[in-house]
């Protein structure tokens, strides 16, 4: 106490709430993921996220369209041997289930971050371009992925990739 006053709880605005409550869903969705991915639990979790954060349906088909280019470029990565994600249903997919849907759940956490975050097109490009090649180290350090050994060119691809897919997901989500 102040003056005989309590400390005032600073006031925040339903986007400031809405972004802390996402933040914390998709961390916790990417961190069960990548430590015991769980097919089940994981749509579990996407339901639950829906019914606690509910969006129109553009914008779950733009997360849809995000995750499958997500997910293809993924599978671009795997078959150069750049990462291997460890998969429990081998044989299945190029992609492991898993992951496609942690896609998912990411590319509808971008678009809302991006969509909330007010920075020019240089700070989204070098957000991506740092955060999306840590969840690849990430991963590999929790035992779900394999990289390969670490190189220039590999992480600027993974730069180059993330920093234009924040830049490409500010572009489809201004537009919805």
């Amino acid at each position: 106490m102040m003056n005989g006053t309590p400390f005032a709880r600073p006031k925040l605005s339903p986007q400031t709430r809405q972004l802390l409550l996402d933040s914390a869903v998709f961390q916790l969705f990417w961190i069960g993921s990548v430590a015991t991915p769980h097919i089940v639990m994981q749509l579990v979790a996407l339901g639950l996220w829906a019914l606690a954060s509910p969006w129109p349906w553009r914008l779950w088909l733009l997360s849809l369209m995000t995750a499958l280019l997500g997910s293809a470029v993924d599978a671009l990565w795997i078959q150069a041997g750049l990462f291997t994600p460890h998969d429990p249903l081998p044989g299945l997919f190029i992609v492991p289930l898993w992951l496609m849907l942690l896609w998912l759940a990411c590319a509808r956490y971008l678009l809302m971050l991006v969509n909330c975050l007010a920075l020019p097109a240089y700070g989204l490009f070098l957000l991506g371009a740092t955060t999306g090649p840590l969840s690849y180290v990430a991963a590999a350090a929790l035992g779900a992925a394999t990289l390969a050994p670490p190189s220039i060119s590999l992480w600027t691809m993974f730069a180059l990739w993330w920093g234009l897919l924040m830049l490409m997901i500010k572009f489809i989500g201004s537009k919805s």
